[in-house]
Parts: C-alpha cells; structure tokens; sequence
C-alpha cells in the first residue's frame, strides 16, 4: 500500500471451483467473495477489498514473488484509488472551524473543503 497517493494493491486468490471463482486475500482473511466469471471475480474483489479496507487498518500487502499459489489458482493484483472510495458511504453534515489562511490556500489550489478534511481525517487515522 502507497500511503502517499492512497493507492491499495494487494493480491487476490481466484481458485476455480465448480465452474466459479472463489476468491480470497492473503494478507485479508475475512475477505471472501464467489463470482461467475474472471471479469466478475475482478470487479467483486475489488469491492470486497475496497470495503473491507474502508472499515479496517489497511495490512501490508505481501510481495507477488511470496504469495503462495496451489494449481489451478490465479494470482491476480487488485488495485483501488482508494479516495474515490470515501465519496461511496454516508457522510455526516458537521461544523467546523478552518483558519483563513489554509482556506486561502485550499481556494488556490482548487482543493474541495469536504474532501480535504476526509483525506486529512483518513490519513491522520490510518496513522493509528
């Protein structure tokens, strides 16, 4: 995981099993999903991931050249931005207080108030 640009790869299992995929994480085990097809498996892993990061601490992703792989199993990287996750869950409506100053330079920058303070809050909490 790049925590800098908040890109999350980490690699997924596809084992196939009476005409499906199973799919699993190494580095997530509470991430299980089933799909019909390899196009599928992808977009569901995806989700899976992206959720399951959302909600917990993000783990370090194992390095492809260690990832154990039994025959017949697929290794395949799935990758998510991350940012664009937030925007998909419930926000709430607070107030809050930002000094002139940083406002000025977020105004500059071209910089979304809501979406900075949720980027700043993710980062600060993905800290601890």
């Amino acid at each position: 995981m790049n925590t800098k640009n908040h890109m999350a790869i980490y690699p997924a299992i596809f084992t196939p099993a009476d005409g499906r995929y199973l799919i699993s994480f190494p580095d997530i085990p509470a991430i299980n999903t089933i799909a019909e097809t390899e196009e599928e498996a992808v977009l569901r892993a995806k989700e899976a991931l992206e959720l399951s990061l959302f909600l917990e601490k993000w783990p370090t992703p194992t390095k492809i050249q260690d990832v154990a792989v039994k025959q017949g199993e697929m290794l395949v990287m799935i990758y998510s931005d991350m940012r664009n996750v937030v925007g998909r869950y419930k926000r709430s409506r607070k107030q809050v207080t930002i000094a002139d100053v940083y406002l000025t330079k977020m105004e500059e920058r071209g910089l979304n108030i809501s979406d900075t303070i949720n980027q700043a809050l993710q980062d600060r909490l993905d800290k601890n």
